[in-house]
């Protein structure tokens, strides 16, 4: 993490932090007058301190980076564990529109492709331990994968490769 500090701030951090004036542990939810906001702690691989924001009236889920691979680590990797658990967690919201980071919103239908490709790459990542001949073999179901599919099985195939 202090390496992402040094490459974003450089030579000249002057960096003055503020405490909270709010904080929570799980959840948290606000009434900004006719409109209400869930805040929920959800981890991941990304970073292990990640929230997300529902937007109850509107069905808007904000996920911000919490569906990203770990970036902090030598190789940028997913881990099967925390990716199915945040899925899960996601899914409990009754959402239309989702708002990734770097990322235009997206809508249900969207999402649900990306939430197929991370949960089906994570379970044929625990079932085949990693060999990534194997999971490609077994995704791909007679056509290419694009480049997505791809680095997401790699991503998946390097955190197993750490974790055990």
């Amino acid at each position: 993490m202090s390496n992402a500090i040094k490459k974003e701030f450089g030579s000249e951090r002057n960096i003055i932090i503020s405490l909270p004036h709010l904080a929570f542990e799980q959840r948290m939810e606000l009434d900004l007058g006719g409109v209400s906001c869930l805040l929920q702690h959800v981890g991941g691989d990304h970073s292990p301190d990640s929230i997300i924001v529902y937007i109850k009236e509107e069905k808007i889920l904000f996920l911000g980076d919490s569906i990203y691979a770990n970036i902090y680590s030598n190789k940028r990797n997913y881990t099967t564990q925390s990716t199915i658990q945040l899925l899960d967690t996601i899914d409990q919201f009754d959402a239309e529109i989702y708002v990734l980071s770097h990322w235009k919103p997206i809508s249900n239908d969207e999402y649900q492709k990306e939430a197929i490709l991370l949960r089906t790459v994570a379970t044929l990542t625990d079932q085949y331990k990693g060999r990534f001949k194997d999971i490609k073999k077994s995704y791909q179901l007679n056509r290419e994968l694009n480049e997505e599919e791809l680095e997401t099985i790699g991503k998946f195939v390097k955190g197993f490769e750490i974790n055990n």
